[in-house]
């Protein structure tokens, strides 16, 4: 009952008021093109020659100006310089709407709703109202408000009556604020009687403090009560807190169980959740063919996130489970029609699949460019990989012009491997002028986002004073982090520096761990630095025969330095039966394969010489570029794509 006296009062101020409105509006804020007519009636009108701006007005308005039509309108509405006409006043309020004109259509609103010079049905009222409210008309924001309350000419929404007078009482229309007031009481009454719609509602008015203040406890307690009483939104809802730990205590389990109650109430958002948890195995036992199951599900009513999953699915989580063509084809299929969306996700992801070959034919560069270019609007992925096609010419000429523009668009999304490449180009001088300083800025910022190859970068300059002052501690505390992520080429050279006590506390037997933790990995310098430990017993027990066995692990991948050792331990028999043969032969495959030194060897053995030249610590001291210069570009490897689905809530 209040709010019904609340619209009647609102409705006879807007009337008495009309004229106010209309010479108090700025005209610029609702389009208006001025024209001479209307400004010389607009003056006369002023001076109070009424006859002479109604025929100023008459003249611009049926010449079609906008304008003009309105206050022709206004001047039959008030009956100044003319006989007052309401049905006039409403033919030519109805013009100026027609042409889009916000204040005409509020006015024709108005009139239609009281019947005056026109009668109309509460659908067409609540059409005009809502087309000004749209343009920014305060009043008529406060009256779509009430319709809304009410359910005229609309369908009755308490969410949509608290939208538009929370706009309206922002555009500083005095009543929209106890208005405001009586809806969400009403809400909340609505709430404590048990209306699942107006708990929800109520809970995400405290969720996102839409005309009450922020209360994330009351926003839970509501979104509870309306989840309970099989409110599917309430159910997705609190799904989605619990999965992503917002505004609670993250529980996938309770995810999985609120989405799958909505799941059994058609939920689409929440058909496709589960699908992914399926995926992930987030809250349940992993399953794929549950997870392909509800992406189906979801994908089938056009759920676009879900045809992108169902494709990541396909492409990367069942690769090698099942057929792998038929996977494709079918990874094709979805990603394609999420791609024809504009999901930016999906396409890039559909360029790569065009890139690699696994559309079913080889490589089409074509349609890898015209799909990269398509997501390059708002996926940094996608400009990274237009960055490297250009850099390392795939399918278009090597252009490192270009592909400094795309990597410097993808680094403006915070893309970590961009800006580890920007550092390679400065590092290099391609596309950009050589700078080592500008190298490391680059590397920093990839390793503040966690990029491994910037990160060992960055140490190798810190290690070896390049662009930056020599630092052997900052070198030390980077490869470790590097360390601490199982890299091999890190634990060599930081295993170098334990060894010989450079930037960290000496400590042989912590850099034997690392050089057999690398060593291990098939890192061949740390296997070969490995064999030197035993050989000399640094860190470890001394063990000749250890030191073969890792030497030949090396010395297998034709390093060099190993195969020089190996023919040392042959010709003096450590670890192995003295045999000048092998000696040659291990000392011949070293100069072969660029080791200067075995050559002197070979001289010594057969002169039967001693002091045989071994190589000391070998490590990797320069920059990792294999971005730039492997051979061939491995496509797979390098371009970034979403490997796995995500929920995207």
């Amino acid at each position: 009952m209040q709010i019904t006296k609340i619209a009647i009062a609102t409705v006879l101020f807007v009337l008495l008021g009309a004229v106010v409105v209309y010479f108090e509006v700025s005209d610029s804020d609702y389009g208006v093109v001025h024209n001479e007519n209307v400004e010389l009636g607009k003056a006369a009108y002023k001076d109070g020659r009424y006859e002479e701006a109604f025929r100023r007005f008459e003249t611009a308005g049926k010449r079609g100006e906008v304008e003009g039509q309105y206050r022709l309108a206004l001047m039959h509405e008030q009956g100044k310089g003319v006989k007052r006409d309401d049905v006039q006043a409403v033919r030519w309020f109805r013009m100026a709407a027609k042409q889009g004109y916000a204040l005409a259509q509020y006015q024709l609103a108005t009139h239609m709703e009281h019947g005056r010079g026109v009668q109309a049905e509460p659908k067409e009222i609540a059409t005009w109202y809502q087309l000004a409210a749209n343009k920014g008309v305060p009043a008529a924001m406060f009256r779509v408000a009430t319709l809304y309350a009410e359910g005229r000419g609309v369908e009755q929404s308490d969410k949509h009556a608290l939208e538009w007078v929370l706009k309206a009482e922002k555009k500083g229309v005095v009543e929209a604020e106890a208005y405001r007031q009586q809806l969400i009481s009403r809400i909340k009454n609505k709430a404590k009687t048990g209306d699942a719609k107006a708990q929800f509602m109520l809970a995400m008015m405290y969720h996102d403090a839409s005309g009450v203040a922020f209360n994330a406890r009351k926003s839970l307690t509501w979104l509870k009560k309306a989840a309970d009483s099989s409110h599917v939104g309430a159910q997705f809802e609190l799904g989605r807190i619990r999965a992503l730990g917002a505004g609670a205590a993250p529980d996938d389990q309770k995810a999985f169980h609120w989405f799958l109650q909505a799941s059994q109430g058609e939920h689409v958002k929440s058909i496709s959740a589960l699908g992914v948890m399926y995926a992930l195995g987030r809250g349940t036992k992993k399953n794929l063919d549950q997870a392909e199951y509800w992406m189906h599900k979801a994908a089938d009513q056009g759920d676009v996130r879900s045809q992108y999953n169902l494709g990541i699915l396909y492409a990367e989580v069942l690769k090698g489970e099942k057929n792998d063509n038929q996977n494709d084809k079918e990874a094709l299929k979805w990603l394609m029609k999420a791609a024809e969306t504009g999901f930016s996700q999906a396409q890039n992801n559909l360029a790569v699949m065009y890139a690699t070959g696994r559309s079913g034919t080889a490589s089409n560069m074509k349609k890898t460019l015209y799909w990269l270019q398509k997501a390059a609007a708002n996926s940094d992925k996608a400009r990274l990989n237009l960055g490297l096609i250009y850099a390392r010419g795939i399918g278009v000429a090597v252009n490192d012009d270009e592909a400094a523009r795309w990597l410097f668009k993808a680094e403006a999304s915070g893309n970590a491997r961009a800006q580890a490449v920007l550092g390679l180009f400065y590092d290099l001088g391609r596309g950009v002028g050589r700078s080592e300083s500008e190298a490391a800025k680059w590397y920093h910022r990839a390793e503040q986002l966690g990029d491994a190859d910037a990160t060992y970068n960055l140490a190798v300059l810190y290690h070896n004073g390049q662009g930056l002052e020599r630092n052997l501690i900052q070198a030390s505390r980077l490869f470790q982090k590097l360390v601490n992520r199982g890299d091999a080429a890190a634990q060599n050279i930081l295993g170098s520096m334990y060894a010989e006590g450079r930037g960290v506390d000496f400590n042989p037997a912590l850099g034997a761990k690392l050089y057999r933790d690398a060593a291990s990995q098939g890192n061949v310098m740390a296997q070969f630095n490995l064999g030197n430990v035993y050989r000399r017993g640094d860190g470890v027990d001394q063990n000749d025969k250890k030191a073969v066995a890792w030497y030949k692990k090396a010395a297998e991948k034709n390093y060099a330095p190993a195969e020089n050792a190996l023919g040392y331990m042959y010709a003096e028999g450590r670890g192995v039966d003295k045999d000048k043969k092998a000696a040659k032969r291990w000392f011949e495959a070293a100069y072969t394969h660029g080791l200067s030194a075995a050559n002197q060897n070979l001289s010594k053995l057969r002169s039967n010489a001693s002091g045989y030249t071994l190589m000391s610590t070998q490590i990797e001291n320069k920059v990792h570029a294999t971005i730039l210069t492997e051979m061939p570009f491995d496509l797979n490897r390098w371009l970034e794509i979403d490997r796995i689905p995500s929920l995207g809530l």
